[in-house]
């Protein structure tokens, strides 16, 4: 009678054991490693405050993991206090490197009300979801792994201003303005001015540059003169304390020259693409020369600066994507270069140009500073890129060769904004290269 208790002593205890981790009195205790977690599940979000039409960026750190056969989900889903809204998200966990795994999952808020939610994300077993006892416990202390964290959904956010540009308050200081057309949206308390020098470190929305009243057009910022480079996005800010989102950017952009031959492209989407107006501080007898590889009869073309008159040739216009030669006939800069300023929008969308068999002259419609390795598509073996430093009249070409299999190799192993390329093309038939800038 003593041996009878005590068996069923020992069966109570690890049926216990089992409900504590999730499992059904169906389940052997030999699998508890399948149903507990000997580590942790947190969930963070990007932020706390949410817009109707805001799209949540979640977080799932997990460590210590167990299973190596991958055999649990993570699972995100949303609620209010009356239950569960929606699901968010739903992925393969994954195993942690070094001892922690963060995954990140993306999934849009839809059209929510106004209001408190809380997101919570579980790790669960994938051979019994979505039935019953899904949620993995922890195997040290036998609670359930879920992570949860309060987020707050105010109502839409406003309108962005529209038609924001950029120009030179005068053609010597480079001192810039901003304009722009008001938001639509009725609830603005203020536009917020962000502002960056390098693009490609990416905007910084927790740390405005400046802010104007909700009535203002326009900002004219005194510091731009201090840059080579500088950018800008303009965003509404509502009362409900959330901006837009846009991310139309502007910038201005310094182009240097030195005495004699530079050879330039124009980086950014211009207002304006005409000489008279783009160039505003060439000197008599400037000459600006273009190659159109598709006329290899005469593929030169040259337009030249007169005082008082204008620019007067073969065109009246810069393009975006093409390679320039500017002979400045400015005294004084074969040392110390000279800016020629160019304000306009970012670029973000897909460039296109065609490349000939030979020698083509073109620019790069970006602000970014890239590898050459990853810029160009359609490469063969033995095509070469050269580009000319100004400052050095010693020696002013450098060059760099594609070996096939292997990459690019040379004197250079970047492209820069603002720069003019010689690319001479060993492919014998005519392509589109495609670029993102």
């Amino acid at each position: 009678m003593k041996m009878k208790t005590a068996i069923i002593a020992v069966l109570a205890m690890l049926l216990a054991c089992g409900m504590a981790y999730g499992q059904t009195g169906n389940y052997a205790v030999a699998s508890l490693t399948v149903y507990c977690w000997n580590g942790t599940i947190n969930l963070t979000t990007d932020k706390s405050v949410y817009a109707v039409n805001d799209v949540a960026a979640m977080s799932v750190n997990l460590t210590d993991y167990m299973d190596v056969n991958l055999n649990e989900y993570v699972i995100i889903d949303l609620y209010n206090s009356t239950g569960k809204v929606r699901n968010m998200a739903i992925g393969n966990a994954a195993v942690p490197a070094n001892g922690t795994n963060t995954t990140i999952y993306y999934n849009d808020f839809g059209t929510l009300e106004s209001g408190t939610y809380t997101i919570r994300a579980e790790l669960i077993n994938k051979t019994y979801y979505p039935g019953l006892n899904k949620t993995l416990f922890s195997c040290s202390i036998g609670t359930p792994l879920i992570s949860e964290k309060n987020v707050t959904v105010l109502t839409e956010r406003p309108n962005p201003p529209t038609n924001v540009k950029i120009f030179l308050t005068n053609n010597t200081s480079g001192e810039v303005m901003l304009n722009w057309t008001l938001s639509n949206s009725s609830n603005i308390t203020n536009y917020i001015i962000y502002a960056i020098t390098n693009y490609s470190a990416g905007f910084n929305f927790n740390s405005p540059y400046a802010t104007v009243s909700n009535t203002s057009t326009n900002y004219t910022d005194a510091s731009s003169v201090n840059y080579d480079q500088i950018y800008y996005i303009v965003r509404a800010n509502g009362t409900n304390g959330l901006t837009d989102l846009n991310t139309k950017a502007v910038a201005k952009f310094n182009i240097k020259l030195y005495t004699g031959w530079n050879m330039m492209s124009v980086p950014i989407l211009l207002y304006d693409y005409t000489l008279d107006n783009a160039v505003y501080n060439a000197e008599n007898t400037d000459e600006l020369w273009r190659y159109d590889a598709s006329n290899q009869g005469d593929p030169y073309d040259k337009t030249d600066y007169y005082t008082g008159f204008g620019w007067f040739g073969d065109f009246s216009s810069f393009d975006n994507d093409k390679g320039y030669w500017y002979n400045s006939k400015k005294a004084n800069h074969t040392v110390t270069p000279y800016n020629l300023t160019f304000t306009g929008d970012v670029p973000v969308a897909d460039r296109n140009q065609t490349f000939y068999n030979g020698y083509n002259l073109i620019g790069i419609t970006s602000v970014a500073t890239k590898n050459v390795d990853s810029v160009f598509t359609s490469e063969v073996n033995t095509d070469e890129l050269w580009k000319y430093d100004s400052s050095n009249q010693g020696d002013p070409y450098d060059k760099t060769d594609y070996y096939g299999g292997f990459g690019w190799f040379g004197d250079f192993g970047i492209t820069q904004p603002g720069l003019g390329y010689w690319y001479n093309s060993k492919n014998a038939t005519t392509y589109t290269w495609t670029y993102t800038p």
